[in-house]
Order: structure tokens, then C-alpha cells, then sequence
């Protein structure tokens, strides 16, 4: 649940990006977001020492996740609709990659590191841009 939480933060906040600021903008949140997970995801795993696992308290890696499985809505959305629309796919989609983590996010999984813990979502956020890219090509 608390990873449902944080994509549901970021789906909101990527609507926010997309409707109100520009592309470059975006960009430097989201790497903002990524300086801010690796942070809080090193500082808690040290504090807690929590090893070897995806804390669940820790939610701003799937914020980030989710705001990757955005970046095509940034291009290609043609109006409000659509953003709302697609918004919702990349959801789904972001939430179905980062439950059942197919390869290669299984892959970065695997890594015990606070990096680890980040690489997962920033894969299935990934994996969610190119499906969702398709299904946007194909639908437009």
C-alpha cells in the first residue's frame, strides 16, 4: 500500500508539472526527486539499519518511478483529456511493472544498496515509458 501512496503522489505531481510548467522543468525535478531518493534512501537504510531490502516506509523512489513513467505524456499528450487519460495508464502500468517486477527490473532488485532500492523503480518507470509510448503512437 505505502507504494501505491507514493506513485499516487507522484501521478499528481507530474499533472502538475506537465499542465502548468515546461519541459525542461520537469527534467530537472525529476532529477531533483532522484537526488533527493538516493539521500533519504542512504540516511534511512544507515539510521534504521535496514540491509538488504526495499524499506516500505521509504515512498519517493516510486514517486520518482512514476514521474519517469510520465516523460512521454511530456511530448505527446494534445490536450487535457489525454494528459488525464494516459496519466492513469502510466499508473497502472507503473504499479503493475513495480509489483510484479518483471526482468530486467528484477535485475536491479537484486542489488542490496540504497541504489538498488532506487534502480527497481527507475526501471519499471522506464519500462512504463516505452509501453506507454507505444500505446500514445499507436492510439494517436
Amino acid at each position: 500500500m505505502p507504494g501505491t501512496v507514493g506513485s499516487m503522489v507522484g501521478l499528481v505531481l507530474g499533472f502538475i508539472i506537465i499542465s502548468f510548467l515546461s519541459v525542461m522543468s520537469f527534467a530537472l525535478i525529476l532529477g531533483l526527486v532522484f537526488v533527493i531518493s538516493y539521500i533519504s534512501v542512504t540516511a534511512y537504510t544507515k539510521c534504521s539499519e535496514i540491509t538488504g531490502h526495499d524499506p516500505k516506509e521509504v515512498i519517493i523512489d516510486e514517486v520518482m518511478g512514476q514521474l519517469i513513467s510520465m516523460t512521454p505524456l511530456v511530448f505527446f499528450v494534445k490536450n487535457k483529456e489525454q494528459l488525464l487519460v494516459f496519466g492513469v495508464c502510466a499508473f497502472i502500468l507503473f504499479r503493475f511493472f513495480d509489483i510484479l517486477k518483471p526482468w530486467p527490473i528484477i535485475i536491479f532488485d537484486r542489488i542490496k544498496t540504497p541504489l538498488g532500492v532506487i534502480l527497481d523503480d527507475i526501471a519499471a518507470g522506464i519500462l512504463t515509458s516505452v509501453v506507454l509510448y507505444v500505446v500514445i503512437i499507436w492510439v494517436n
